[in-house]
């Protein structure tokens, strides 16, 4: 049997510890049933760990699937546990044959999805085949509506005929926040992936052309081109909740993409009081301006610009990161507002957690 046990790891924190660097993916499937009451279950698979977190974070009910996971067996014990609405986070030929499944047993259940990507990754062949799988499950009427977290996104799906509204992702609160003035020496994270999109060496430049710092990554690239090392910390692949950790034990966050659809690390960074410079990318700082102004990077192929931007946020750095904290959790409500819409369930109130208790209480591990 599947089981998570909260009392020493979260869903989201064994998903990443699962898929670590083994690559090892559970057998079975993993329930997290933390809100009895709310009839929605997320279905998650756990190696696309960023869609799981997102989706740890949206819904209160999730059921880990393994890629190979057969389908009719998961529909039915899906069905078993009573869930009115069902949304997939993301889509898979997997999760298409699960929502066939479910419609072809129980007609009445709502199946939703909820889509991460951005159409610039439709570059990728995989990706390219998801999105065609959501519109074909869409115009067949097995998926009553698709959630888009990529701004814009949901009005070209629209013309295509497929019911669809953007709906960002929300970050987990942490316990209270200390803010504080920049160290020494100054700690930058770099917690991107080296891959062209996520503009990884051009950011790492820019950290190489500041003083007294001291860059926090991942995986880090392949940096054995430059002349001299950097002051490089390297923490490789964390379970989720101690790479919250560590990204909030930084006096700046960098993630200047060159394309995004709603880069969790800026909101999570945010919410714990840490400015992160980014990119006009997304639609994360529409509702301010001055923070917009201060950490959006325009130039943001350029080392020298992300470098001067840098030491602009880190000589108020203490004050920016109490603006971001607040502004986080004003994000949050909104998230939460358009998460209720979406699902047609009062998940949340006035941004107080899941409807009945707050995200983590009673928590339940169940059998599959």
């Amino acid at each position: 049997m599947g089981l998570l046990r909260r009392t020493s790891e979260t869903i989201a924190a064994a998903a990443g510890r699962l898929v670590g660097r083994s690559g090892a993916l559970p057998a079975e499937l993993c329930w997290e049933i933390r809100d009895e009451a709310a009839p929605v279950l997320a279905v998650v698979r756990p190696d696309w760990y960023g869609v799981t977190t997102s989706a740890h974070n949206n819904f209160p009910n999730l059921l880990l699937c393994p890629p190979d996971y057969e389908p009719l067996s998961a529909a039915e014990k899906i069905l078993n546990k009573g869930f009115r609405t069902v949304v997939f986070s993301d889509v898979s030929e997997l999760f298409g044959r699960i929502a066939h499944a479910i419609k072809g047993g129980a007609p009445g259940t709502r199946l939703l999805i909820h889509y991460h990507a951005s159409f610039a990754q439709n570059a990728e062949p995989t990706i390219r085949e998801r999105f065609k799988l959501l519109v074909s499950l869409a115009r067949e009427g097995v998926v009553e509506r698709a959630g888009c977290a990529k701004a814009g996104m949901a009005e070209v799906l629209e013309g295509m005929g497929v019911p669809a509204c953007y709906v960002p992702n929300r970050a987990e609160p942490p316990g209270p926040v200390v803010h504080h003035p920049a160290r020494s020496p100054r700690r930058i994270g770099v917690f991107v992936r080296d891959i062209p999109r996520k503009n990884a060496h051009t950011q790492f430049m820019a950290g190489r052309m500041m003083d007294n710092v001291e860059i926090h990554t991942n995986d880090a690239p392949d940096l054995s081109y430059l002349p001299d090392a950097l002051r490089l910390v390297a923490h490789r692949q964390l379970p989720y909740e101690e790479f919250l950790r560590v990204a909030g034990d930084m006096d700046l966050n960098l993630y200047v993409s060159l394309s995004e659809c709603y880069p969790m690390v800026v909101v999570e960074s945010l919410i714990r009081g840490v400015p992160c410079l980014t990119s006009h990318t997304h639609e994360i700082f529409q509702h301010d301006p001055v923070l917009g102004k201060a950490l959006i990077v325009s130039a943001l192929d350029n080392p020298a610009a992300i470098a001067e931007q840098a030491e602009q946020v880190l000589a108020d750095r203490e004050a920016l990161g109490r603006r971001c904290e607040a502004y986080a959790q004003e994000l949050n409500r909104r998230a939460e507002a358009l998460l209720n819409e979406f699902v047609g369930f009062g998940l949340y109130s006035s941004g107080s957690g899941w409807r009945v208790r707050p995200s983590g209480e009673g928590s339940k591990d169940v059998p599959s």
